[in-house]
């Protein structure tokens, strides 16, 4: 039961901090990945304790020209397959032409220069939606081990 514990101290806390600043519609990037995995369930969690009060917007945005360490093809089928897990809907924005758009204007010929660009591409999908719907929030993740080498 710690792990039930946590959880429910988690979405207290979540629900303290998006009712203080009116937030409603939480929007989450959806990798495939564990992160954000446990960030949709905490997610859901919040909106099973507080019923008509928060909406969840997963967001998957895949770019399968990426030369990163997952395939996009592996990591968007998990991506949908855990937002189904918890019944949500996600919404899909394939960024491959505009990474192969950005990597042809900008001249990149290294796969390590076009990771670092694709880290920040995604991101625009995800504020995109949160600027749909009004009083909305985008709960970002981070993964440590990327963080501290830079992705």
């Amino acid at each position: 039961m710690i792990i039930q514990h946590y959880v429910e101290r988690r979405v207290k806390a979540l629900h303290a901090v998006l009712s203080a600043a009116n937030r409603k519609t939480l929007v989450v990037g959806v990798s495939g990945g564990v992160d954000s995995a446990v960030v949709l369930s905490l997610l859901n969690a919040l909106q099973l304790a507080y019923p008509g009060t928060y909406n969840v917007v997963p967001v998957i945005a895949p770019i399968y020209s990426s030369k990163g360490t997952t395939g996009q093809t592996e990591a968007t089928d998990l991506g949908f397959e855990v937002c189904s897990h918890f019944d949500n809907q996600p919404q899909e924005y394939s960024l491959s032409n505009l990474s192969d758009a950005t990597r042809s204007t900008l001249r990149i010929e290294t796969d390590y220069v076009q990771q670092q660009l694709d880290y920040w591409l995604r991101p625009m999908a995800f504020y995109k939606v949160a600027m749909e719907h009004e009083n909305s929030i985008l709960i970002s993740t981070t993964n440590f081990s990327e963080w501290s080498l830079g992705w």
